[in-house]
């Protein structure tokens, strides 16, 4: 399943990409990122036997450029001894300027 949203921000293309650039640098990303998960899962069914706990590793990847957009890439994985009976979510972070459209 794929799900996506597009969101206007009140700010440069340059500006957000550098913003982005040092939150994912500064690792400031993953802990957000692993509770927000944790929040959504908490209500899923326990799988597994009895005594698996589920820790989940959260993996941010350097902010990939070019001149037209700037992407980012996040993965949420559950680790440990049961770490593959549990989904893997994968996120991509995308901005890109707005597009103009020529004058009539």
């Amino acid at each position: 399943m794929f799900i996506g949203d597009e969101v206007m921000l009140d700010v440069g293309f340059a500006a957000a990409c550098e913003r982005l650039a040092q939150l994912a640098a500064d690792e400031l990303l993953a802990a957000p990122s692993q509770d927000a998960y944790e929040r959504e899962t908490a209500d899923l069914a326990r799988v597994g036997a009895a005594g698996f706990s589920k820790l989940v590793r959260v993996q941010v990847r350097e902010l990939a450029r070019t001149d037209g957009s700037a992407g980012l890439a996040i993965r949420w994985e559950a680790t440990g001894a049961a770490g593959s009976l549990f989904p893997v979510l994968d996120a991509d972070i995308r901005l890109a300027p707005p597009v103009r459209t020529p004058p009539c």
